[in-house]
């Protein structure tokens, strides 16, 4: 699936962005569930935390520039 660059959100356009539908796809397939909204507010740091950004970016300009 190709993303658009998201311009008009932000004085700083996203480039990519998770949201609770993706968490819940992810849950369900891993828990057999949807999980609760605070259950969701539990993990919005672990996520951050381990998407590793810097090797997404170096990998797609590796494999695209």
């Amino acid at each position: 699936m190709k993303y658009e660059l998201l311009e008009n959100l932000s004085k700083s356009p996203l480039v990519y962005f998770l949201n609770t539908e993706d968490v819940q796809n992810v849950a369900k397939e891993k828990l057999g569930r949807e999980v609760t909204h605070g259950e969701i507010k539990k993990l919005i740091d672990s996520i951050i935390e381990n998407i590793n950004w810097e090797e997404a970016i170096s990998f797609a300009i590796d494999q695209n520039l």
